[in-house]
């Protein structure tokens, strides 16, 4: 609710492929693994991280030997895939581009850690990664529901899934161990890619046991789904109270800054911020403290951010003022220091002006 990610177009257009291809699959027409293939192309070039949904499409028409939809759709998801490198036809653009898979600027192993150390560097690094998949769906409370709900209906009834409804659970199968393999980590947030799938499947799950005798499976169902809205309804509690009208009070506060300035500051600043100035978020010094395994204090930081990275302002919000994770600025107490002194201080916010402008 408070990010500005393509997830949900990502989700909407890889499951718009499988839609299409589950319809070649049953009417056995071309036009269904040719819009596979649209929609496939969409989702990648809305996001490399949907690199997943062209790959499993392939996966899964090679999966039921499907030879002449493979045919079309790997031709039509390759050329309108390709628009995505359009610029890097220039060698100096695509030097960079090399560089940026190869040092990524995150606590995450670079892309080409994906594809080092020959065959079995390769398959022992993306098996460790599957293994770690665990972590991505049960991050936190936010996912804790819907994952256990889903794994319960996957593994509990998963032959009758695959005698019932191949397609759906194969093509689940495929995104998940893609999923695992091709995206840049273990973030929940990339389940929205599976939720229609998981969605489905739970329904179908629940549909079949309303007229099945397995009491006990029943009442962990129950139980599940219980424990489902509980979470969910917390999440959703959690979102509301943090519900303001952040464009104008960001209009607001970005009105006493210059515009085109440096101004370092929560995620949400992006709504509308990011038309104005040139905005940074607290992330780069979470990086940093995990990259070099060391806590940043206040004075560190600020130094970084005054002499490094050259921010002019500094935006604090409640966040900073109560994160018990990273406590730079707790209570908003500013420390002496040779690079920033409050400018303005409001009631969630507080702003830091570099002292170079005096």
């Amino acid at each position: 609710s408070f990010m500005f990610r393509p997830e949900v177009a990502v989700m909407v257009f890889g499951f718009g492929s499988f839609f299409f291809l589950s319809r070649y699959l049953s009417l056995g027409s071309l036009i269904g693994a040719i819009f596979g293939g649209v929609c496939a192309s969409l989702a990648f070039l809305t996001h490399l991280n949907a690199l997943i949904f062209p790959v499993a499409g392939f996966l899964f028409l090679l999966f039921f030997r499907k030879w002449e939809g493979l045919a079309v759709y790997s031709v039509i998801t390759a050329l309108l895939s390709s628009i995505y490198f359009w610029n890097l036809i220039d060698a100096e653009i695509f030097q960079v581009y090399q560089h940026q898979l190869q040092n990524w600027p995150t606590h995450q192993d670079a892309f080409s850690s994906k594809v080092e150390g020959g065959f079995f560097g390769i398959l022992s690094h993306n098996v460790l990664r599957l293994l770690n998949e665990h972590k991505r769906y049960f991050w936190d409370q936010d996912v804790w529901g819907i994952s256990g709900l889903f794994l319960l209906a996957l593994i509990s009834k998963f032959k009758y899934l695959m005698q019932t409804h191949k397609p759906l659970t194969t093509y689940t199968l495929i995104v998940m161990a893609c999923l695992g393999v091709l995206s840049s980590g273990h973030s929940p947030r990339y389940l929205v890619y599976l939720m229609p799938f998981m969605v489905l499947i739970v329904v179908l799950v629940i549909h079949n046991l309303s007229a099945n005798k397995r009491t006990v499976l029943k009442a962990l169902f129950v139980l599940f789904l219980a424990a489902h809205f509980i979470f969910a309804t917390t999440a959703l509690i959690s979102i509301l109270k943090r519900n303001r009208d952040y464009v104008n009070i960001h209009s607001q506060l970005l009105s006493s800054i210059p515009r085109d300035q440096k101004v370092l500051g929560p995620w949400e600043m992006i709504y509308n911020g990011i038309k104005s100035h040139e905005l940074h978020s607290f992330k780069t010094y979470e990086y940093i403290e995990d990259q070099e395994k060391r806590k940043l204090s206040q004075l560190q930081l600020l130094e970084l951010a005054a002499d490094k990275f050259q921010m002019d302002y500094i935006i604090l919000d409640e966040k900073r003022k109560t994160s018990k994770e990273f406590e730079w600025f707790k209570n908003w107490r500013i420390e002496d220091n040779p690079h920033y002194r409050i400018e303005h201080q409001f009631e969630n916010y507080l702003i830091l002006k570099r002292k170079r402008y005096y």
